[in-house]
């Protein structure tokens, strides 16, 4: 028999696309609070992700998504990071 790989799906917060972690940007808020985009995909924490198109970046904050995603009150500095790496 084979073995079946259970493999997460990740969706974006500005559209609802679906994929694997490899196609989104993650943004994390850890245990103490701290909220930061994980370029490395490996810190562990409450997590959101995002598409790299400032489209969807826009749209997230438009919604408010990230803020309801993370549990947040100001997300102003990570979208403007967001912003920064995708390059807008």
């Amino acid at each position: 028999m084979g073995e079946s790989k259970f493999l997460p799906v990740r969706t974006c917060i500005g559209c609802g696309k679906k994929g694997g972690k490899a196609d989104f940007i993650k943004i994390v808020k850890n245990k103490n609070g701290e909220v930061f985009v994980d370029a490395d995909k490996e810190n562990f924490g409450r997590g959101a992700y995002i598409c790299r198109d400032a489209k969807c970046v826009a749209k997230a904050e438009k919604k408010n998504r990230l803020s309801r995603a993370l549990r947040l009150s100001d997300c102003a500095q990570i979208y403007q990071k967001l912003n920064e790496i995708i390059g807008d």
